[in-house]
């Protein structure tokens, strides 16, 4: 079996559904992929674990063979904003795996390139989980969130990471600092706000 071309995401139905009176599948399928890009937009803040997939073949009769993997299996562009107001933009990577009765493309790699903090509520939120970050660090553009009052020497977080994910983070915005009051700041473990002595 064979795929070629580009296939849009969409993991609410499969791709395509064999006829069995057309085409009978017993046991074991090789899979060709080398040719197929995946490509599209997500919504929904996409697991790398395997759990978020497109069901490229439904039939039955077939078991997993072996599959060739894509030379360029493509990506999805990931735009999830979560309950907290935070906007996420990422790129989602998969590949093709062959199971017990369908063909998918599994997520293995969702790397978060920039947050937008702009919509921000004010309760603390986190990179959602499995993601890695795109080169290292993200880009966090801070708008014009209402910002949240903090006593001097304390801090509030509003958004944290398991991971470098703002390490030397790029941040812009009209949240970024304010001299007189408090200062943004970005380590290891998130981005937040200082209250200054």
């Amino acid at each position: 079996m064979k795929f070629d071309g580009s296939v849009t995401w969409n993991d609410s139905e499969a791709y395509y559904t064999n006829d069995a009176t057309k085409y009978k599948f017993n046991g074991a399928t090789n899979v060709d992929a080398t040719n197929l890009k995946v490509t599209g937009n997500a919504t929904t803040a996409l697991k790398a674990d395997g759990s978020s997939s497109m069901e490229l073949l439904s039939v039955t009769g077939m078991t997993a063979g072996t599959v060739t993997p894509p030379t360029d299996a493509g990506s999805v562009a990931v735009s999830y904003t979560d309950d907290k107001g935070v906007a996420f933009t990422a790129n989602a990577m998969g590949e093709v795996k062959a199971e017990s009765g369908a063909v998918k493309y599994n997520i293995n790699e969702v790397k978060l390139t920039d947050v937008n903090l702009s919509a921000w509520n004010g309760t603390a939120s986190s990179v959602p989980g499995t993601w890695t970050a795109d080169d290292g660090s993200v880009k966090v553009a801070t708008g014009s969130f209402t910002a949240p009052e903090v006593a001097a020497g304390q801090a509030q977080n509003i958004i944290t990471a398991d991971g470098a994910f703002f390490d030397d983070a790029n941040i812009s915005g009209a949240n970024k600092y304010d001299a007189a009051e408090s200062e943004r700041y970005a380590d290891r473990d998130g981005v937040g706000r200082k209250g200054k002595h």
